[in-house]
Order: C-alpha cells, then structure tokens, then sequence
C-alpha cells in the first residue's frame, strides 16, 4: 500500500519557476528505482529507463504455452512473480494488463482470470501501459484519465483506488505509461517515504499531468508543444537527488521538455534538457527516449559520469544528448526520410533504432555516434525490439537478439549483428523444425486494425504479447522427454545398499515426463519393464497425462515390484526402462548443431530413459572408523586437514556408504558428510578440512573433539555398530589479544612568550629586563586510519578475492611537521588468522599515505587480492586493519574494523576456480 503523503500546495503553480540551477547526476545513485516490482520486466513504467534490455538469458527454444480473450489490447504486460505451483515452471506470479476497457489480473502459470475490473467505458484500447508498485496499479485511459487500482493478492481481487479524469476523451487520451516523481528538497536527508509522491503522464491534448499517487489529485499541469505520445523517462531516484523526468514531444518546437518537484511543490525546469533544444532542432518524437548513464575518466584521470539521452525523429534523424551537461552529443541524419516511431533499444555501448518504412535495424556505438551496421529485418519491429541474451548453460553460446512483433503479427527474433531472423520458436505443427517466425494470428480472435500494436514483455523466464484480443503466454521450449529419475530398493521401506541371499525386497523408482503440450499423443498408456540380471521380472503401462492441461513435466512413482534375491551369484543388477518402443518420440533441441550452423533442429534422445544399480549380495556387515590423525595443538581461527581411517571388515562389497566429520559435535561443512564405496576388506583414508575455534580466553589451551562416524543413521544393516565412531582431542594454543591502540598523543613544550627589554641605571648597571618569558603550550598528533574492502561480487561468496583500500593520515597542531611522521607500517589482520602487512603508495612516514594488499600469486594477474577459503561459513568476515609507528615519538598505533558479509561459497556460482 502506498505510504500516506502530504502535499504542501498554495499558489506555487500559479508558475513555473525555472531559474534552478541544472542538477548533476555524477554518479548512478538512485538510479535503479527502488518500487519496481518486477525489475526484468520491460514495461516502460517498471524499466523507466526505457532501454528495452532484458537482463536475463533467453534459452531457446520458445514455445507457445497459453492464450487468453482479453480485447484489443496495446499495452505490455506486467509480471509480478510468485512462486512457481508447477516446480518445473520459469515462474508463478500474476500478469496484469489492459485489454478493450478492463483491466485483467491473470493466472501467470495457467492464463486463467483471476479478476478483472471496468475502467473506461470506450472499448477501444489505451496505449497506456502499467506501472506497479507495491500490489498497486497506474495506467492512462482512453478517456483522458490517470487510474488506479490496488490487488489482494490473498483474495485475487482489484479493488479501485482512484480514476481522475483530466483531459477530454479520445483528443485527450492517455497513451503515456504513469511513471513516478518523488519531491526534493536539497537541505533534507528524509527517506522517500516521507516526501511527496506524484505520478506523472503526458496525454495527446499537448499536455503534461501530475497527480498525487495516494488521492488522485490533478496537482499541476504543463503546457508542451504538441502531443505526449511516449512515455516520460526518469534520469534519477535518489535519496538527496531530484526525480527528473525527460520526455519528447510529437509536434513543433521544442521537442524535448524535462522537470522536477522541490519538496513545497514547486516545478523546475530541467534546464540542461531544454537549453539542448536550440541544438537539437529535433523533429516530432513520436516515442519515448531512453537513458544510459555511464562512466569513464578524463584526461586528467578524474572520473566522470555521462548521462546519455537517445531518441529518433519521426523524419528519421537520430540524436543522442548528455542531460549532465546539456551537450548534443551527435546527430546523424543520413536516414533522414525513414519513418521512425520506435523506442531506442540499448545494450552495453550501442544503441540500436529500428525503422518501419523500409524495416531495418541501425546499430550505433554510443561514445562515437559512429554507424556500425545498417541490417534489413525479415519484418517491420513495429511496437519497437527488445534486446536479448540467447544463451545455453551447457556450451559456449552467446548471441545478442532483437526480440520484435509487427502489425501483421509476426513475432520473430533477429541477430543483432545481421539482422537475420534466429531459428529460435518451436513449431507444434512441424515437430523437427524450429521456424524463425511465430505467427501470433494463429491463435485466432478478431483484428482490430490499427489497434494492432503488440507490446512484448520477457519477464521471469515468460513472453507474453496481445494481439487479435488474446493474450498469448511463451516460454522455453522443455522438450518432450521421458526419464527414469531414480531407481533404488528397500526392506521394510528403508533403502537398501546390499542384499542378503533369499530375502525379499522391493524395487523402487520415479519417472518423470517433459512435454511442450499435455494433449499430445501417447501419454495414456507409457510402456515400461524392469530386469534382475537380464531377467525381465515385470512389465506395465503407466498414465503421464496430467489433469491440469498447464502442466507439462509430471513425477510419477513406478508401483512397487517385489523380488527375491538370486542364488548362486554375487550382485544383483537391476535396469529399469521407461518408454522402450520409443513411442510417443522424444524431442529435445539440438543446442550444439545450433552452435555451429545456427540450425537448430530436434533431435531425438532416448539416453536418460533407463536406470541401472548394481547391489552386492552377501551378510554380516561390519563398517568401522578406525584413526583420527591432525596436527596437535593448532592455532585459532585456521583451517587445517584432518586424516580418518575407515573400512569394510566384510565380504560384501558397500556403496554409498555414509561419513561424518564433525567438531565438537557439529559438522562445519556440508562436505563434512560424504558417501563413499567400500570393496571387501577395503580401507580407505579420508581427508576433511576444518576451521579451529578462536581462542583468546583460556591460556592453557582450549580443547575441541574431532569426530567421525561412518554409516551414522544405520541405513546398511550391520552385525556391529560398536566400532564405528572414533573421535580425538586437539588443543588450540592460546593468542593474545590484539595489539593495543593508542591513536592520539599530547604534551608540552615551553615556547617564548614575551622580550622584557633591558633597563639601566645612570651608572651603566642593568636594573631590570633583557630576558624572554616562557608559557607553556599543549601540542598533540593524531594518527587517522580509514579502511574499505572494495569485490568484484555481490553477494560476495567465499572463495572470491577482496581488495583493501587504505588511508592514514596524521592531524596534529605542532609547529614543527618535520618532526612528525606518519605512519610507518600497515598490518592487516584477518579473522581467519593471516597477518598481512601492507605496502604504502608513498614512502613510509609520509603524513598522508594510501595502502594496498601485496601482490597475490594465488591470483593469474597478481592483482592485490586477499582470497577467503571456499569453505568460510556464512557471516562477517572481519579484517583488523592497524598502522604503526607514526607521531613525534614514533609510538602511535590506531585501526580501523571492517568486514565482508559472505553468503554462500564461490562453488555455488559457474566459476569454480579463482581467475583474477
């Protein structure tokens, strides 16, 4: 719910006051806003940049899921997800859009109508989209107004908040998607929640609008030169920087118009986006701009922040502008007779402008304006293209893709580099081709004509798009594949690692079922069989069709199959086969022909539809942990590997059997627990890393246990559990404390104060005088210590490296500064029990100095890195930084506490080892 807002309002829009100074947005602060709901969405009121960039990866195939009648619709979706109900899903969440004159609340696993309300009473369709945020919706109307409605997302109900009509219908319309302002107030640090909220949208009577978000209240009005078709973009967010809005304008001069709200409400121009105007000399813009702000450093060293403004004319001339300083950056005008009425899209240091008359896609390196490439596109990107990452997690692929629709709907991906379409959609009436092109008429509903203009949203793993009235939900392509998961035997119904000869057991295993459509053929009825050492013992059907038609990747137990062991052999082998005739036919897409020829076709695979485990037959088990060897004492806070002996004292031959480490009872790691196979007789010596406890408290030494334990929870059927836990003491040595800190030093020096002249008597004799008086005065230094740990990661995992950042400085007030030195020597140390000395920018004792980590070997580049072990457990990391020998007397010491949050190991990411 949005928080409760007051508005000062008296006479202040009486004008508009545009003597503010420009506001520079140097750095990226508040750049990312902070309400955005579904942050990977490209609806222009969540991504209010407008770059139409998707962050994710889009892993082809994609294939059609669901359709819904919603009306004519020319808005994108927004997705705010939930989780999944279907585990296998890209994600659950709700879907809201416009469609003819309602607004829609829908099912995004399934497409089912969770609610919907009227807004307007034209059923033709506004070209307004929504902004979220928090469970509350903003959209313009097609009868000139600003609504507002609020989801229960425990009821699935829309509830009205407010419908403020401000401008005519249909010569006033609302095509603008709302985005929001926030007041500022330069001398004021408040959170957003305590300033003015406003939401802003331009209509097609050639006017700007600004309402209060909470009550609907129209709060001021702006003249503009010509209709607001596109929606206004937002150049910053943060807590001390103003909400600055840019918007183009598609009529006469002047195209471009931006502002903000200081906190009693009054309105500012942006002065660097209107003086660009003289020039600009910018046609109508028939679209919205898009923003990219960036870094780079100047000749001098200095960095600077750039904050680039792209956007095209209707007569077909591209533009690009820095707000910060109001500069025209380039214009390139060699399109000039191309209609454009499309978005820029914006990638990482190009900018592409799709054309609709002829289609075409422009590709241009930002930082010059230099025309990479000019490609022809299979259709016209009518609504705009949204870039993508087309990427498989299994191989070295990366491409970068125009994701489109046009007004015939042909919804199709083209390479960025050439402008070819992408053979990226899966085509359920050709099951071995995927086609470059999807037609979105397919589905059927009725054309609406002009109100064609379908909007993509990629968000959360979903495609979605309207068009002919329907709205029409993809995702990545499953494929359809049969599997026999797992496959393991029980007694009792506990898991088995071995059989005993003449009992009987039973035989276990879970299918699961892909499938791109669950009304596909041959789901009913999935034959399947299972062997014991190449006997087949059992066969049988098993229904893969779920009831649910959303659902398209099903688990299903096998029913149970009792068998007794065979005598007269050592091991018992036991396949189980699912769909073995191959029929229905398993499809999956061919990612490495793709790699190589672009072609990707399916391919069927059949490797994943058998399971095979071999059991030992055999009886009195008997497993024991024999030794527990480590170094001993150890030292506190560092890792150390301890050796554990373990065996099978048996015949039968043991798989997976389980060992546990642990430390004072507890098991520091999840490597602390580990499965291993044991042949008859076999002994095996185990190594397990662990981390000593700190000890500052217990001069004697503190006493840890280290344990192991192999087979803990008796899952193998042993004759004798009496040995099978060892354990052994370790002393930790005793550290004393920290060096301790004396940062600042005061003392006294006498100093001349006054000259007392000298006095003489009429015989020459000195009376009085001819001296200096003393007073004493106090004199102090200071040593300073500042310290940062700068990652490259974040969350920062363990494993990875962390720079230190460091600065000393000394303040003193002594007269003399070729007496004082600063700091002679920087040590760091880390709570995993390193000392690491540090290495000064400047020669050691200079008053101000800056210090960094050595070189590190561990790192390919030497970078000055400090690497944490992998298996850091969750928490702060702590670094003790303390300078030495600074002052007069050489004798101050000071520091500075700093720590790393660490959540989870680097293991957890695709990068195992330490590259820089």
């Amino acid at each position: 719910m949005l928080m409760a807002v007051v508005f000062l309002f008296s006479t202040a829009f009486a004008s508009t006051n545009s003597n503010e100074a420009p506001y520079i947005f140097s750095d990226p602060s508040g750049n990312t806003l902070n309400y955005v709901g579904n942050d990977d969405s490209l609806t222009f009121g969540s991504n209010v940049f407008h770059q139409r960039a998707v962050t994710g990866n889009v892993i082809l195939p994609i294939t059609w899921r669901w359709n819904q009648w919603i009306g004519p619709s020319m808005s994108q979706p927004v997705v705010v997800p939930l989780p999944p109900k279907n585990p296998d899903s890209p994600s659950g969440g709700v879907v809201f859009t416009l469609g003819g004159n309602k607004v829609y609340a829908i099912d995004l696993e399934t497409g089912n109508i969770l609610d919907s309300k009227t807004f307007q009473s034209s059923s033709t369709p506004t070209g307004s989209s929504i902004t979220y945020f928090q469970g509350n919706l903003y959209f313009g109307t097609r009868d000139g107004s600003v609504a507002s409605f609020k989801y229960d997302f425990q009821t699935n109900k829309l509830i009205k908040n407010w419908i403020t009509n401000i401008s005519q219908s249909e010569i006033g319309r609302i095509s603008s998607t709302p985005i929001f302002m926030y007041s500022y107030d330069p001398n004021s640090r408040k959170p957003k929640e305590e300033r003015n909220i406003y939401i802003a949208a331009g209509s097609w009577d050639g006017h700007m609008y600004f309402l209060d978000a909470q009550t609907g209240t129209l709060v001021k009005s702006l003249k503009m030169s010509g209709p607001v078709t596109g929606s206004p973009a937002v150049v910053a967010n943060g807590d001390i920087v103003p909400t600055t809005y840019i918007v183009g304008v598609d009529g006469g001069y002047p195209n471009l118009s931006g502002g903000y709200f200081d906190i009693n409400g009054t309105f500012y121009f942006d002065t660097n986006t209107t003086n660009v105007n003289s020039q600009v000399k910018a046609g109508p813009i028939a679209s919205s701009v898009a923003l990219k702000w960036e870094s780079y450093t100047d000749k001098n060293g200095v960095t600077k922040g750039v904050t680039f403004v792209f956007f095209a004319d209707v007569n077909g001339i591209l533009y690009a502008y820095d707000r910060n300083t109001g500069k025209l950056l380039w214009k390139i005008t060699q399109f000039k007779g191309t209609f454009i009425n499309n978005t820029p899209t914006v990638g990482d240091g190009y900018v592409y402008f799709t054309t609709t008359n002829p289609a075409k896609v422009i590709t241009v390196d930002y930082w010059t304006g230099k025309v990479v490439s000019v490609n022809p596109l299979p259709y016209t990107a009518y609504s705009g293209s949204t870039l993508v990452n087309i990427y498989d997690p299994t191989l070295t692929l990366n491409i970068k893709g125009l994701l489109s629709t046009d007004q015939a709907g042909n919804m199709f991906i083209a390479d960025a580099e050439d402008g070819s379409a992408l053979p990226a959609f899966f085509d359920p009436n050709s099951p071995d081709i995927l086609t470059n092109v999807i037609k979105l008429s397919n589905a059927g509903g009725t054309y609406y004509g002009d109100y064609q203009h379908p909007e993509i949203t990629y968000a959360h793993g979903w495609l979605l798009v309207a068009y002919n009235g329907i709205l029409q939900a993809f995702s990545s392509f499953p494929g359809t594949d049969f599997a026999v998961e797992k496959l393991y035997v029980t007694s009792n119904g506990q898991p088995v690692s071995y059989l005993i000869p003449g009992r009987s057991y039973t035989i276990n295993a879970e299918f699961t079922g892909l499938f791109w459509n669950s009304q596909m053929d041959g789901l009913d009825r999935v034959p399947y069989y299972v062997e014991v050492n190449g006997t087949r013992i059992y066969e049988g059907t098993i229904n893969f069709r779920p009831s649910d038609p959303s659902v398209y990747f099903v688990k299903i137990d096998m029913p149970p199959v009792e068998f007794t062991t065979p005598s007269g052999v050592s091991e018992a082998v036991i396949d189980v086969v699912i769909n073995p005739i191959h029929y229905p036919k398993e499809y999956i897409p061919d990612i490495k022909g793709y790699q190589k020829t672009r072609s990707l076709n399916l391919v069927e695979d059949y490797t994943n539809n058998y399971k095979k485990i071999t059991l030992p037959i055999g009886s009195k088990i008997d497993l024991y942990a024999k030794s527990i060897t480590n170094q001993n004492p150890v030292d506190g806070q560092k890792y150390y590997n301890a050796t554990v002996v373990v065996g099978n004292n048996s015949d039968v031959p043991i798989k997976r059997a389980e060992v546990q480490f642990t430390v004072n009872g507890v098991m520091q790691f999840a490597d602390h627990d580990i499965f291993i196979d044991l042949a008859p007789h076999e002994e095996k010596t185990l190594t397990f890393r662990w981390i000593s406890p700190p000890n500052n408290d217990v001069p004697q030494g503190k006493i840890v246990t280290l344990g192991a334990v192999i087979n803990p929870n008796k899952v193998i059927d042993e004759d004798n559990y009496n040995n099978n836990a060892v354990y052994t003491n370790v002393k930790v040595n005793y550290v004393s404390p920290l060096p301790q800190t004396h940062c600042q030093s005061n003392w006294t020096e006498q100093r001349p104060d006054e000259y007392i002249p000298p006095e003489y008597d009429n015989k020459g004799n000195l009376i009085r005088g001819g001296y200096w008086t003393y007073k004493t005065v106090a004199f102090y230094n200071k040593l300073n210590v500042t310290a940062k740990i700068i990652t490259d990661h974040d969350p920062y995992r363990s494993g990875y490296g962390f720079y230190l950042d460091v600065k000393t400085s000394i303040e003193t007030n002594y007269d003399n500064l070729s007496a004082i030195k600063g700091a002679t020597k920087v040590v760091a140390y880390m709570q995993d029990g390193s000392v690491i000395e540090l290495e000064p920018k400047y020669p050691p004792g200079t008053l101000e100095n800056e210090w960094q980590l050595p070189p590190n070997p561990q790192s390919i580049y030497n970078n000055r890195k400090y690497f944490t072990d992998p298996h850091q457990p969750d928490g702060p990391f702590v670094v003790y930084v303390y300078a030495f020998g600074a002052g007069k007397d050489g004798d101050l010491v000071c520091r500075d506490i700093q720590s790393v949050q660490i959540v989870g190991s680097m293991y957890d990411d695709d990068a195992t080892v330490i590259t820089k």
